[in-house]
């Protein structure tokens, strides 16, 4: 199924419209992701000169303009103010302005995503949307499980707004509880990111730039030469070789098994700075947001059962939770991680290292510094979960 048929279907059908509720925070779920997306095209577009928090709009419709994007089809100072600042509450965008900016986004010479309506599929698409399309069924239970299994994102970035949407719905989905629901999307998130980072044959490391290549796009003009040179005394010459292949994490160290399921993505996640050497550059950057995305889709997954997952006792599962969350999540001191580490390390078999604590922090880090270039933060993410919580609240009697 492809993106574009979830948006064609949404339009057509008009039975059986969901009552979930998909507001947080007084913004409807549409207006918070036309933030997101604003956001993160600023970013794209402006590159070094992006100041997050700021709407810079006058640079923007000149890079818009120098790319030959026209003011007349872009957007006025008020709507690109509007939208970076989630006041279009009672403006829904347009198709053709949310056009501009994937048309915007292919002109680049470096592109976030291939995918040519991937600002029209962040803005008015992703899981929950499609999961709860209008249908002229009955029983739409079947209908979203097959929806579920069909869905694939855009981007990291796409699958990790998924997470972040399925925190947010509440209440009832066209007669399906919305825990059911719930439960659905997340576990459909995490065989995503199983099927990039499992063992066997996870899509994301063919993506990923060799150590080879990492060193040659830092390398100095003087040293490129030399390495070309180290390459052509070796017969047959290896440099087009190692200049496109991808990058894999030395599995020993990681130490999870092969098979592991996507129920335990987020071990997998947790147990990769056990590969210090590994998680650099853009390799970390996609670990720390793909770790964080593992974390909510896990949460949404077990507050469904939270009496048998988060009262009962203490679970391994539960460790590498409790890690993921205190490393992504939390203010405490990066000294004070530890504590929160060592269970989840000691039920591993992962061969940790003194690197390996920098790692955790350095995805700290990279984490909260990707989200201001998507006008979001670290505590809006935190308000995700509590908001779950404080709907769904734990509660024992007598």
């Amino acid at each position: 199924m492809g993106l574009s048929f979830v948006i064609d279907h949404r339009a057509r059908c008009t039975h059986h419209r969901s009552t979930a509720s998909f507001t947080h925070s007084g913004c409807a779920l549409i207006e918070v992701r036309l933030s997101i997306a604003a956001n993160f095209l600023k970013a794209c577009l402006l590159g070094d000169l992006n100041v997050p928090g700021r709407s810079q709009t006058r640079t923007v419709l000149d890079v818009l303009y120098r790319l030959g994007i026209s003011e007349k089809g872009a957007f006025s100072t008020r709507t690109w103010e509007r939208w970076l600042s989630r006041q279009a509450c009672v403006d829904t965008p347009q198709i053709g302005k949310i056009g501009v900016m994937d048309e915007a986004h292919a002109l680049l010479s470096m592109p976030a995503w291939s995918h040519p309506q991937g600002f029209h599929e962040l803005v008015r698409g992703g899981l929950v949307s499609s999961l709860l399309a209008p249908t002229r069924a009955k029983n739409v239970w079947p209908i979203m499980i097959e929806r579920a299994k069909l869905y694939l994102p855009v981007s990291s970035l796409h699958l990790h707004l998924d997470a972040l949407d399925v925190l947010s719905l509440t209440g009832d989905c066209s007669g399906v509880p919305a825990a059911n629901v719930r439960q659905l999307a997340a576990a459909r998130i995490l065989e995503l990111l199983h099927g990039s980072w499992s063992p066997r044959g996870g899509k994301v490391f063919n993506d990923f730039r060799s150590d080879w290549r990492l060193r040659w796009d830092a390398a100095h003009p003087d040293e490129r030469v030399k390495m070309e040179k180290r390459c052509e005394a070796i017969q047959p010459n290896p440099m087009q070789k190692w200049m496109v292949a991808g990058a894999w994490p030395d599995w020993s160290k990681v130490a999870v098994p092969g098979d592991v399921g996507s129920e335990h993505v987020h071990k997998l996640l947790c147990c990769l700075p056990a590969d210090a050497n590994f998680l650099v550059s853009e390799r970390l950057k996609r670990w720390a947001l793909d770790s964080v995305t593992a974390l909510l889709a896990l949460f949404s997954h077990a507050w469904a059962d939270r009496y048998e997952k988060f009262a009962v006792s203490f679970s391994p599962e539960m460790a590498y939770f409790i890690a993921l969350e205190a490393v992504f999540l939390r203010e405490d001191p990066v000294e004070e991680l530890r504590g929160e580490l060592l269970p989840a390390m000691e039920w591993s078999d992962a061969r940790w290292t003194a690197e390996s604590w920098a790692k955790f922090t350095e995805g700290r880090e990279a984490y909260a510094n990707f989200l201001p270039l998507i006008g979001l933060s670290v505590a809006e993410v935190v308000d995700r979960l509590t908001h779950l919580r404080d709907v769904e609240p734990l509660v024992f009697r007598g």
